[in-house]
């Protein structure tokens, strides 16, 4: 199973479409920031489902700020992460992981890439698709594969 994992969008669907052209993914997971984009995402990837949850500048959907999912036997938990605080850094949002038990938890709201394993959870943040808006220094998402009960992730800039 590969996941793409996309966040804070803000309107750049081309970049999007041309990430899951190149990368071909089972399933898609858009992290918020603009929720509108994930969901016209979803015109262009056929069969492939684009899971989403909305984000703080998404405040007038009343879609969820919060989802947790299971893929191939992995808890998967994902949010925006502003209601986490996650701009002062990512131990709350980790922390609720934890408490669900995830295997993976993502988010994203930093505009900045993070990846790190510790405590038998993985956790991410793809940063922004879109151009080096705020404090992003270029595009990135992220990429999770699930194999045979393992998981593998990593962090793509473009």
């Amino acid at each position: 199973m590969k996941i793409l994992v996309l966040s804070d969008s803000h309107s750049n669907i081309k970049l999007m479409v041309d990430v899951f052209n190149k990368e071909n993914p089972d399933m898609i997971f858009h992290l918020g920031d603009y929720i509108k984009d994930a969901i016209t995402l979803q015109q262009y990837t056929k069969d492939v489902a684009v899971e989403f949850v909305k984000g703080n500048n998404d405040y007038r959907y009343s879609y969820e700020k919060e989802k947790i999912m299971r893929v191939d036997n992995k808890r998967i938990f994902f949010t925006h992460g502003h209601y986490y605080h996650v701009k002062r850094g990512p131990s709350e949002v980790k922390k609720k992981g934890k408490l669900l038990s995830s295997d993976i938890t993502l988010y994203g709201h930093t505009h900045i890439p993070y990846l790190k394993y510790e405590d038998n959870m993985w956790l991410m943040n793809p940063g922004t698709i879109n151009y080096a808006i705020y404090k992003g220094e270029y595009p990135s998402y992220g990429i999770i594969e699930i194999n045979n009960d393992k998981i593998k992730c990593k962090i793509i800039r473009i």
